[in-house]
């Protein structure tokens, strides 16, 4: 049922008089009226008009990323390239006993003292293609050890 139907059945019910309706249609035609009102019906849609602008702007608290798990903190480095985020998860997956291997391109996780001394060691890394941890031997030599990344990255600069 159109709205003008409406109205002239509450009028003829006898909800709704004259001057209410009157009222009702001064609102519309003032609007309307309005020098931009063609010009911005164009630019936003009507659902986007009728919504109140708070459910639109999402205000979410920033979570910090140490309470992430390193499985999260993983997808966010890997996923999120050249981003702030990426530089942030990386800082983070370091605080937690990881050094990342330019030579492997992997985060690598290992206890004991990293030093040259060209023996085979197995290692804990992440794997991101597989997405599983997992231990590799690799020779502990200059090649490996000066690829290892230890610093965290100072996002201000």
């Amino acid at each position: 049922m159109s709205t003008k139907n409406q109205r002239e059945q509450l009028q003829s019910n006898g909800l709704l008089d004259k001057k209410e309706e009157d009222i009702e249609y001064k609102k519309i035609i003032e609007r309307i009226m309005k020098p931009n009102y063609f010009i911005d019906i164009k630019k936003e849609s009507i659902m986007s008009r009728m919504m109140p602008k708070c459910y639109s702007e999402i205000n979410t608290p920033k979570v910090p990323l140490s309470s992430f798990n390193e499985e999260t903190l993983f997808y966010i480095f890997y996923a999120m390239s050249e981003t702030e985020i990426q530089v942030e998860a990386f800082n983070e997956i370091l605080s937690k006993g990881y050094v990342y291997s330019t030579y492997l391109d992997e985060f690598v996780f290992y206890n004991d003292e990293i030093k040259v001394d060209n023996n085979v060691k197995s290692i804990l890394v992440f794997n991101p293609y597989k997405w599983e941890k997992e231990n590799v031997e690799i020779l502990f030599d200059s090649k490996f050890i000066d690829s290892l990344m230890s610093q965290k990255i100072n996002i201000l600069n």
